[in-house]
């Protein structure tokens, strides 16, 4: 079962950093991150779609070049530091060349960024690095999802599927169960996981991914397990044979699933 770090493993670094990812690759965890387009058409890596809570800037990524997005520095208020900066989807890139053949990256492309330009560039990387087998574009809308099959056939797809929609990117099962997509990448709102839906969707034969309880910490998100009793839920996940677990506490869970 993979264990996918949710922005990397921020444990030691700040979420979404370079170093989080080295850290998650050395612990052989797969990692979920966030694609944002820049001012001139290049790819960051950020969850925000504004500088403010990360670097104390209050600033639209989509105002600023990739350029000028990397000379800013997290503002890492816990370690009393800012030695982190933004980076370059590219330069993640090249970080996955020497990626384990089970390794995989969840690109969630922000919904804002999923226009034809962004669809487009995200193809030219997966032909670049040859990201096929190594990542999956995650939290496409439908209409986007649509495009993308156009764009290239070849990429793969992870539509995400909750109990509740509450994003714009959130699909009911019934919605989308008739369109071809490669991985469900279920998160649940309040209660969506049994055993005999896992089972169901398993038996579509694609690959499932779930998010622990314990990502959704924001207050319009709060899970009712977000800070205790998420670990029932990898227990229940785990045995009913779920692909992988995205998770805040990846280290806890290896250290579970190694118990």
């Amino acid at each position: 079962m993979k264990i996918f770090a949710h922005r990397g493993v921020f444990d030691y670094y700040p979420e979404n950093s370079y170093e989080s990812f080295g850290y998650a690759l050395s612990q052989g965890f797969s990692i979920e991150t966030d694609l944002r387009l820049t001012l001139d058409g290049d790819f960051v890596i950020i969850h925000d779609d504004n500088l403010l809570r990360l670097c104390g800037k209050d600033i639209p990524v989509k105002c600023l070049t990739l350029a000028k997005l990397e000379q800013y520095r997290y503002v890492d208020n816990e370690r009393k530091k800012t030695p982190y900066r933004l980076n370059s989807f590219r330069r993640y890139c090249e970080l996955l060349d020497n990626a384990s053949l089970e390794f995989e990256m969840a690109l969630h492309l922000k919904v804002d960024s999923q226009t034809e330009e962004g669809l487009y560039k995200i193809s030219n990387y997966f032909k670049e690095f040859d990201l096929y087998r190594k990542a999956f574009v995650l939290g496409l809308t439908f209409q986007a999802a649509t495009v993308m099959r156009k764009v290239d056939p070849e990429v793969r797809i992870a539509l995400m599927i909750s109990d509740y929609k509450f994003e714009s990117t959130i699909y009911l099962w019934e919605e989308v169960k008739d369109f071809r997509f490669e991985i469900m990448w279920a998160a649940e709102y309040k209660k969506l996981y049994s055993k005999d839906w896992i089972n169901e969707m398993r038996d579509t034969g694609r690959t499932f991914y779930a998010v622990s309880p314990d990502v959704h910490k924001e207050p319009h998100l709060l899970h009712p397990l977000a800070y205790m009793g998420y670990e029932k839920t990898w227990d229940d996940l785990i045995c009913w044979g779920v692909d992988g677990i995205c998770t805040d506490l990846s280290s806890n869970l290896k250290r579970k699933i190694g118990s």
